[in-house]
């Protein structure tokens, strides 16, 4: 059974694709199937904000030329950058969360010893 994420080439955790700490838990078909959720419903959600943060970055640069810079519209297109960004790394952490949700006390200690993304 293939389980997605594997990206490029093999490796320790090509059969996975998870990172080398999720590799290694022995994680259960169904936590993979719940883990895979969680990882498709973040995607989705970081896809959109990729996607605003283009908009922004784009209607940024056509605020301004480099003979008239517009201070104000260029701090403005900054923070709602900073914004998507602040966004993204939330969603990012909330994923992680829910992923150690997903995992038993033993698995989550093994993991705790692989460091903060061990996935």
């Amino acid at each position: 059974m293939m389980r997605g994420y594997g990206g490029w080439g093999g490796g320790p955790c090509a059969a996975t694709g998870y990172g080398p700490g999720l590799a290694a838990l022995r994680l259960s078909d169904a936590q993979i199937r719940k883990i895979d959720a969680i990882r498709q419903a973040e995607a989705k959600r970081q896809w959109a904000l990729m996607a605003s943060m283009h908009e922004a970055m784009l209607s940024g640069w056509r605020n301004f030329d480099r003979a008239d810079i517009d201070v104000d519209a260029a701090m403005k297109t900054a923070k709602a950058m900073s914004d998507l960004r602040l966004q993204m790394l939330r969603n990012r952490l909330e994923t992680a969360k829910q992923i150690e949700g997903v995992l038993t006390k033993a698995q989550r200690d093994e993991l705790g010893g692989m460091g903060p993304w061990g996935w």
